[in-house]
């Protein structure tokens, strides 16, 4: 998950999240390549346009490093052990299993809790 987190960061970083999304979950799930290392990660960004010494700045910076860290530390808090999994307003932790079985019903709970929030928060400032 960590190297995978640090590829997100990194194309956020560089401003490529909508160029390389598509790009990266093929990789992994249509092509059987696991973006293991800095190397195959490296070599998938420059097939997109992305410059050796930009993508090595980035993957290897502070700022990614530091997201990348918050991000472990929030799965741990959360306990999240697989995904998919959303977590709405910091209190309710969303999962698809027995009471939720599809992640279409998942985003239906999403929906309700979203609009529960909303309405607490807009009720609070009044």
């Amino acid at each position: 998950m960590k190297i995978h987190a640090q590829v997100y960061y990194t194309a956020e970083a560089l401003d490529k999240l909508d160029v390389l999304h598509t790009p990266v979950f093929d990789a992994i799930n249509l092509q059987g390549n696991r973006l293991q290392n800095e190397r195959q990660i490296g070599s998938l960004f420059a097939e997109h346009g992305v410059a050796t010494e930009d993508f090595e700045k980035a993957f290897n910076s502070f700022s990614v490093r530091t997201k990348v860290n918050q991000a472990e530390k929030r799965m741990q808090d959360y306990q999240i052990r697989s995904t998919p999994n959303i977590i709405v307003n910091g209190k309710y932790l969303i999962t698809t299993g027995q009471n939720v079985p599809t992640q279409e019903e998942m985003l239906e709970v999403v929906e309700f809790l979203v609009e529960k929030e909303r309405q607490t928060l807009g009720s609070s400032g009044d």
